[in-house]
């Protein structure tokens, strides 16, 4: 779960920068379609009906991209860790089992604290989205009033 987190840390800015994306075309689609152009119906078509779930279905893409890249990465340097972990192993068994207690209720705030920070990134990517087409929209009836 922390590679989650840190995966949805990472990815922050490529997601705003698919959400500004989706936003703009969206509202070239609705330009262009109202215009007349028939490129306004090649852009309906590529799109989905509902943009919100291609900008969350970018969004898990990014963060499984970016997951899987770290453990790629993460199998690089556990080869290297292993040799070190066999000699502390032993004291460590000692100390995991006095604390064992404290993991279950450390795993159930660790979900909470995925939930609220995917809840976050979800409306800020959201958000970005609603913004940008509010105004790409306006400057698109303006630029183009046909």
């Amino acid at each position: 779960m922390k590679y989650i987190r840190e995966s949805i840390d990472r990815t922050q800015d490529i997601r705003a920068l698919v959400a500004m994306l989706i936003a703009i075309v969206v509202a070239l689609q609705n330009v262009l379609f109202s215009c007349g152009n028939p490129w306004g119906s090649v852009l309906s078509i590529w799109l989905l009906s509902w943009p919100i779930s291609l900008i969350l279905l970018t969004d898990v893409w990014v963060i499984i991209v970016a997951l899987i890249s770290r453990n790629q990465l993460e199998y690089k340097q556990e080869e290297t860790m292993n040799s070190a972990y066999e000699e502390v192993n032993g004291e460590v068994d000692k100390f995991s089992k006095a604390i064992s207690a404290l993991g279950h209720f450390q795993e159930m705030l660790n979900v909470g604290l995925l939930l609220k920070q995917t809840a976050n990134a979800v409306s800020l990517d959201c958000s970005i989205y609603v913004v940008v087409l509010i105004c790409s929209l306006n400057v698109g009836q303006y630029a183009f009033s046909c």
